[in-house]
């Protein structure tokens, strides 16, 4: 594992992807609850495509960096 730390030592992440990354775990895990409460693999990957969807029309997932004005 030592050769996965020093790579992962090397990315730089900026706040977009920082940000992006915080949505998609909380999203992940709101999805695994309601799989996990509904004993059903569907439900969880329905919850989780929805949520990815309305998060990235809604703009709270960022997918293309805004330009500087």
């Amino acid at each position: 594992m030592t050769g996965f730390n020093s790579f992962m030592e090397n990315i730089q992440l900026n706040a977009r992807l920082k940000l992006n990354s915080a949505n998609i775990v909380g999203i992940l895990l709101f999805a695994c609850l309601l799989g996990w409460v509904t004993k059903s693999l569907a439900v969880f990957a329905l919850a989780f495509v929805i949520q990815i969807a309305l998060a990235v029309y809604s703009g709270d997932i960022r997918t293309h960096p805004k330009g500087k004005k």
